[in-house]
Parts: structure tokens; C-alpha cells; sequence
């Protein structure tokens, strides 16, 4: 979704302590703003209308931490890249 992921410029993702949340919204009062969600937990929850979906922090570090790894320890690639 274009609300979640876009990349048109002048999108700006900021992240502010929970008592600031005020603060920062008077100071946008004239720029077009959304609050996202909140930071914490040990999930990422992402709901967008009835649609929602949640991942374990840690599986997310892990596939994250492990990805390029993995892509080269594939059974399908042609041919084995030599670790240094």
C-alpha cells in the first residue's frame, strides 16, 4: 500500500518519545501528517482497514540478520560461492 510503503518525495518517517507526540503535531499543524503506531512490544502489528498482520520481532530480525546468507546457501543457485 502506497500509505505504508510509497516512496514519493518529500515523505518523511519521524519517530518522537511518547511525551513529545503533542508537540510535534502543533509543530506540523500546517504540513499534512499521519501518526503511524507506536514503537515497543515484541511484534510488529500493521492494520490497514479490516485487513491486519502481525510478525514476531525476532523472526523478523532473523530473516532480516539472515538473508544474505541464506540467498547464497540456496539449493538452487548454479553454482556455490566460495567463502573467504
Amino acid at each position: 500500500s502506497a500509505a505504508l510503503f510509497g516512496e514519493a518525495q518529500s515523505r518523511i518517517v519521524i519517530s518522537v518519545a511518547c511525551d513529545d507526540v503533542e508537540r510535534v503535531e502543533k509543530e506540523l499543524a500546517d504540513i499534512p501528517h499521519s501518526v503511524l503506531g507506536t514503537v515497543g512490544g515484541t511484534e510488529l502489528n500493521i492494520c490497514v482497514g479490516e485487513n491486519k498482520h502481525f510478525w514476531p520481532i525476532a523472526d523478523l530480525h532473523d530473516a532480516w540478520f539472515h538473508a544474505i546468507a541464506r540467498a547464497l546457501q540456496t539449493d538452487s543457485a548454479p553454482e556455490q560461492i566460495p567463502s573467504f
